[in-house]
């Protein structure tokens, strides 16, 4: 959530725009964005299926990945999630957004504006992230 919420630029958006916290995050987002676009650039494209299956899963012509720095739910180059203090207030004002809009629009509304900013970010299943990601994926233990 504080990834997708910081790569949108929907932290400009933020009360406390300032805040320590999401400076913080903006750095290890720009190095894991580094890190998974050097392994993109190094496989030719998607791990899974290079650039092809990635293009046919998202419907698009040409595209580049929008996430490069998330893979399995962390960021590319770590073990496990960052620190709460570093990610909390981020992904609670991602929650608080998407809230707003289901009180404003309801919740397909909501989910026809926010659609497209988690869309590459759901094309894999779990078994295909354990498959890709191993130990170093969010979704180990789901079936």
């Amino acid at each position: 959530m504080a990834y997708i919420l910081t790569k949108s630029m929907l932290v400009d958006c933020l009360f406390d725009k300032d805040s320590p916290s999401a400076a913080q995050f903006w750095l290890e987002m720009k190095l894991a964005d580094k890190r998974g676009t050097e392994i993109w650039v190094e496989n030719g494209g998607w791990l899974l299926g290079g650039i092809d299956d990635y293009q046919r899963r998202l419907g698009k012509e040409g595209i580049r990945p929008r996430y490069p720095g998330l893979g399995g739910g962390l960021l590319v180059g770590h073990l496990k999630k960052l620190d709460k203090d570093l990610t909390e207030d981020l992904a609670f004002s991602m929650k608080a957004i998407c809230g707003a809009l289901v009180l404003s629009l309801g919740v397909d509304g909501m989910w026809s504006a926010m659609r497209s900013l988690f869309r590459e970010a759901m094309i894999l299943t779990p078994k295909e992230n354990r498959r890709l990601y191993g130990k170093n994926s969010v979704c180990q233990g789901w079936t």
